[in-house]
């Protein structure tokens, strides 16, 4: 005999439909939290300690802050005069370069007050607009420049 079915019996698919995509959505939105509560926790992680409390070089005895500045001054452009007249270069080597140059400008805040505290937030400005502007000739001039001096090597043979 045929059993008759039952109007309970054609639910039960539709049903079972739709709880497994109810459970595909939990799971979906489960993974989806996860990763941005990681990504939120990487980012604080790594960011806060280095913009509240930043890796400080040692400023050597006896410079004066006004002695430290201006050798950092001096050095700041001077780097950044021969980077360009070398058509630029590499991104790494800036970083490193400038990540050195921070350390020195940050341990030397303790020795500067008043007017020298002002000095001091100057040359951290100055800084980095430099950097900014490195970074752009670098990828937009620095390649002229390079090809420039090529072919100043090609004529001069």
């Amino acid at each position: 005999m045929a059993e008759r079915e039952t109007e309970t019996d054609r639910e039960d698919p539709r049903r079972e439909s739709r709880r497994s995509r109810s459970l595909g959505r939990g799971i979906a939105t489960a993974v989806v939290v996860a990763g941005l509560v990681y990504l939120c926790f990487v980012g604080f992680y790594s960011v806060i300690p280095q913009v509240f409390w930043p890796e400080r070089g040692e400023a050597p005895d006896g410079v004066s802050c006004a002695a430290g500045l201006t050798d950092l001054r001096g050095e700041l452009l001077a780097r950044a005069g021969d980077r360009v007249a070398s058509g630029g270069g590499d991104q790494a080597s800036l970083t490193t370069w400038l990540d050195g140059w921070d350390r020195r400008h940050l341990a030397l805040e303790a020795r500067c007050d008043g007017e020298r505290h002002d000095a001091w937030q100057v040359l951290g400005r100055l800084r980095q607009r430099l950097q900014g502007t490195l970074e752009r000739f670098d990828a937009e001039e620095g390649g002229f420049a390079r090809d420039m001096d090529s072919r100043l090597a090609a004529i001069g043979q």
